[in-house]
């Protein structure tokens, strides 16, 4: 339950609001909500309420839907540089709204069937073996409890009671080719779909990075502050960079140097002016009742409806 939200049509102006908001919150919640408060108005993306969530680490990713996630360490990182934080701030906004999630969800329900296939393979494998060969030691235990370690989970109980019931025996030597080749099948379907969705991924962060960059312009950034912010993420540590798979910054640094000499800054400015004085309101926000989750509300602000009778 989050608390009462904090709306800015009472307020004389802007800067009383702001004012207001920053003696509020706490420091990271402010300059977030500043910076979700630009690049919505400004690029035409507060017709949806954001959520922004600290944690812990040097990482940040676009999780639950409109939900920005920080680190302290992200945060440290970029302190000063508010443009640079706008364009990380952009890019998990421009997530969202080309559904780059909904990747990530596939991905990770392909990776579960690979357990199934993987398993189905091993024993159709392991048939056909027994077919071409007369062989009087059992595997059902053995096969089951290697595809288990594999597989992992329930999968070895399951494929236990079913390779003892249609696999009979095996001699050892079959046994151990078993257990090779299952775990063959597994490593060679997981490498093959990592290969699928990294050349997914590379593509949908280089999309990211260039709806970034437009959202900066138009809010009136710095519009170098995507490059800086490139240069710092290629610093950090592969596994805390954002996102699943740490891609090559130089390659997405040279990418947003092309964009830059490809579009109309004036444009993107004018788009920006546009939009923020048709929404020239701050957005209103509530922080949750356990300090963790700051809602920045869309132009609408909240709606709270009743019952029809």
């Amino acid at each position: 339950m989050p608390t009462p939200v904090i709306d800015s049509s009472k307020a004389p102006n802007s800067d009383k609001f702001y004012a207001e908001a920053q003696e509020t919150l706490p420091e990271n919640f402010y300059l977030l909500y500043r910076i979700v408060d630009r690049l919505a108005r400004a690029n035409a993306l507060d017709e949806r309420s954001w959520r922004v969530r600290l944690g812990q680490g040097s990482g940040g990713t676009a999780t639950d839907l409109n939900t920005l996630t920080f680190s302290t360490g992200v945060m440290d990182q970029f302190y000063g540089d508010n443009a640079a934080l706008a364009c990380v701030v952009g890019r998990q906004m421009a997530s969202h709204g080309l559904n780059h999630l909904a990747t990530v969800a596939e991905f990770e329900a392909r990776t579960s069937q690979l357990m199934a296939e993987a398993e189905a393979q091993a024993i159709a494998e392991v048939q056909s073996a027994q077919r071409r060969r007369t062989t009087t030691n059992t595997i059902g235990s053995i096969l089951g409890g290697v595809l288990g370690s594999i597989l992992g989970g329930t999968t070895g109980a399951i494929v236990g009671g079913t390779t003892q019931a249609i696999l009979g025996t095996m001699t050892a030597g079959q046994q151990q080719q078993a257990e090779v080749r299952a775990n063959q099948i597994y490593q060679d379907k997981v490498a093959a779909l990592n290969a699928e969705y990294a050349a997914i991924l590379q593509s949908q962060q280089y999309e990211a990075d260039a709806y970034a960059y437009q959202f900066l312009v138009r809010a009136g950034f710095d519009p170098q502050g995507c490059q800086r912010a490139m240069s710092v993420l290629s610093q950090l540590e592969p596994n805390q960079s954002p996102g699943r798979t740490p891609l090559n910054p130089a390659a997405r640094l040279q990418r947003l140097n092309q964009l830059a000499t490809q579009v109309s800054l004036e444009a993107l400015v004018a788009e920006g002016r546009t939009y923020l004085s048709e929404n020239p309101r701050p957005l209103g926000y509530s922080v949750s009742r356990d300090g963790a989750v700051l809602r920045i509300e869309s132009r609408n602000g909240p709606r709270a409806t009743g019952f029809p009778n």
